[in-house]
């Protein structure tokens, strides 16, 4: 369902060709490129320090919203300046691109393995995230393998591809994803319908069903043993 780790990873690995793409040429596109993993390298320990806050839902659907307009501005510089030689709009197609990966870097990639383990039950998290990381790995082939062939017959019209496939794949996750944020990953599991014995959000204890059911036959027993 989301894409946008699979657009990184295919501007990332062309990064050069679209820098190339844009009319620069030489040692800049990879200073640029140095510069733009360093970037979001930054971003990603910055989402580390505030997912816990701002929480999981709220943050991937920023990161989802903000790579797509980045994304459609960068496509438009591409389409308008690519071949002009206009510095302005050269330099503004690589703010965008930067734009993107602070978004992607700040928002999604972190955060998105996050949600993505605690989302799955106790006894299958381990096959559920190693499924999760296989299905990404699996449409990151397919991207990265057709990326070429799309950006030298269609060009900047490739781009559309990845803008639709994200914007919708955003509304889906909006509106069917449920916040873990403050949660424990036993009580995540409420929120999928699953009966949870006890609530430790904040560190308290809140009995659930199955503990009030526990202590009632406890306090039942002691008080047999005491009119013995």
């Amino acid at each position: 369902m989301w894409k946008d780790p699979i657009v990184n990873i295919v501007v990332a690995n062309y990064q050069v060709l679209l820098y190339n793409g844009l009319g620069l040429y030489g040692s800049l596109p990879l200073l640029l490129y140095s510069a733009y993993l360093t970037w979001a390298a930054a971003m990603n320990y910055v989402a580390a320090l505030i997912v816990d806050r701002v929480g999981r839902v709220r943050m991937l659907a920023i990161g989802f919203i903000g790579c797509t307009v980045c994304l459609c501005l960068f496509m438009a510089m591409v389409a308008e300046f690519a071949t002009s030689g206009n510095k302005v709009g050269q330099g503004f197609a690589v703010f965008f691109l930067f734009s993107f990966v602070g978004f992607y870097g700040g928002c999604v990639d972190a955060v998105s393995w996050i949600y993505c383990s605690e989302t799955f039950p106790t006894h299958a998290r381990a096959q559920g995230f190693s499924i999760s990381v296989a299905t990404f790995l699996g449409a990151a082939l397919v991207y990265t393998q057709s990326a070429p062939l799309a950006f030298s017959s269609i060009d900047w019209k490739s781009y559309l591809v990845f803008i639709i496939i994200t914007a919708v794949g955003t509304l889906v996750f909006m509106h069917y994803s449920p916040e873990t944020k403050g949660l424990a990953l036993e009580e995540i599991s409420e929120l999928f319908g699953d009966q949870v014995a006890a609530h430790f959000t904040n560190g308290d204890s809140e009995s659930g069903p199955i503990q009030e059911k526990a202590t009632h036959d406890g306090e039942k027993r002691m008080d047999r043993q005491h009119v013995e």
